[in-house]
């Protein structure tokens, strides 16, 4: 079969290559992060294995993923091979006909090897089988789809634990509410920042790539600009998002000072537990920030001042 389309992507991740391969074979991590940004996958099965839930030879993919604009994406396929810690072969099907027969068909070639100890190199080779006409914008944005899928492989393997600030706290009102106190403005600026701190929002686009700008006022006065970027969105879920001191676009902006934001919004029970998990780009920031700024007292308190305004409107 002359193939249609096919790319080679090619990413080295600081993670062993052992928990790299078994986040492919393994279903509930690969369910993690299958799919590029912005969707779930509230059906993901490997169905004919031997060990549950771990792939291999002829197990096959059932998956429907979901996503808030584009609802839900049924999809099939199977392994063909799978070689411990180098090699994974499968297909993968989507768009079903009126008779369930899948109309998109790729195979997908993953390799994996050691670069370093603790480094590990995989590389993606994908090649389109099948398609029709209508399928052209799917083609189109499979580069695209397929780095923000292995962006997401990264954020799940990679341990950047010595360069994070985490805080959890269970709060007692429902999802959907903290989800509005986080994500509408005119709730954001009654909570946001540690003790003492006021906020002025001058723009706020809740949309992959929208930008957040705002300005936090400390209680000496002393204005602190932010520049927030949104990478990814699901209502209810999660947020994340890259939080600067500078516009993420002017040219004297500094890569390095600047951090990645997870936000997770969890049921228990009727209660929400929300989860910040900010990453950043070094150690030495991170460490900076920490110590010179207090960044991780002025994160509780930020989180404490979450859970009065929510007790408030209670």
């Amino acid at each position: 079969m002359t193939p249609i389309k096919a790319l080679t992507i090619t990413r080295i991740f600081d993670a062993p290559r052992r928990l790299i391969f078994d986040a492919w074979v393994e279903v509930k991590h690969f369910k993690e992060w299958w799919m590029p940004r912005g969707f779930t996958n509230p059906v993901c099965e490997f169905q004919g294995s031997k060990m549950p839930g771990r792939a291999e030879v002829g197990s096959k993919i059932r998956i429907v993923s979901h996503h808030l604009d584009f609802g839900n994406l049924p999809m099939a396929g199977t392994f063909e091979e799978v070689t411990p810690i180098e090699r994974i072969v499968f297909t993968s099907e989507a768009f079903p006909d009126a008779n369930g027969v899948m109309q998109l068909i790729n195979r997908n070639v993953v390799t994996f090897s050691e670069v370093e100890a603790g480094r590990t190199q995989v590389v993606l080779h994908a090649t389109v089988l099948q398609s029709l006409p209508e399928h052209a914008a799917a083609l189109a944005g499979m580069q695209q789809g397929w780095s923000e899928t292995l962006d997401r492989l990264g954020e799940r393997v990679e341990d950047t634990s010595d360069r994070e600030m985490n805080i959890s706290r269970l709060v007692d009102a429902p999802r959907e509410l903290v989800w509005k106190v986080w994500t509408e403005p005119e709730r954001i600026k009654e909570w946001w920042g540690p003790n003492g701190f006021t906020s002025t929002i001058h723009a706020y686009n809740l949309m992959p790539g929208g930008k957040w700008h705002l300005t936090m006022h400390g209680p000496d006065g002393t204005d602190f600009p932010n520049h927030i970027r949104f990478i990814e969105i699901i209502p209810n879920e999660r947020l994340i998002y890259d939080h600067a001191a500078i516009d993420h676009d002017a040219p004297q902006h500094d890569a390095d000072a600047q951090f990645r934001s997870f936000v997770y919004f969890a049921d228990e029970g009727g209660k929400t537990r929300v989860t910040m998990r900010g990453v950043f780009r070094t150690v030495a920031y991170k460490n900076l920030v920490v110590e010179k700024y207090g960044a991780l007292e002025g994160q509780r308190q930020h989180i404490a001042r979450m859970a009065a305004y929510l007790a408030k409107l209670r």
